[in-house]
């Protein structure tokens, strides 16, 4: 069984939600606006990002077991929408939390 799940108000860039065939979205789980503001994307402040969204994260252990379990399960697929595929919530910080995957 494979999954796919969003966690942000936008999904991935150039597709509608209908076409990302998105699963659920995990809004809980996602940075607060603060901290993605904060972050703007930009490089220079990745390493601080990823201290804050752990915390932030460690503060949302049920969303995070779900994920994990969901994970445990079968594939799953993390979209996000920002353009940079390394400095991301999804593939950047979310997946190296706690050993995620």
């Amino acid at each position: 069984m494979a999954c796919v799940f969003s966690w942000t108000g936008s999904g991935p860039r150039g597709l509608t939600k209908e076409k990302a065939s998105v699963d659920l979205r995990l809004k809980d789980i996602a940075p607060s606006t603060m901290l993605r503001e904060g972050f703007g994307h930009d490089p220079n402040k990745w390493q601080e990002f990823k201290k804050c969204y752990h915390q932030e994260l460690k503060e949302n252990e049920e969303q995070v077991s779900f994920l994990k379990g969901k994970m445990k399960k079968g594939i799953v697929t993390l979209v996000y929408g920002a353009k940079d595929e390394e400095h991301n919530e999804a593939s950047g910080s979310l997946v190296t939390y706690r050993s995620i995957i």
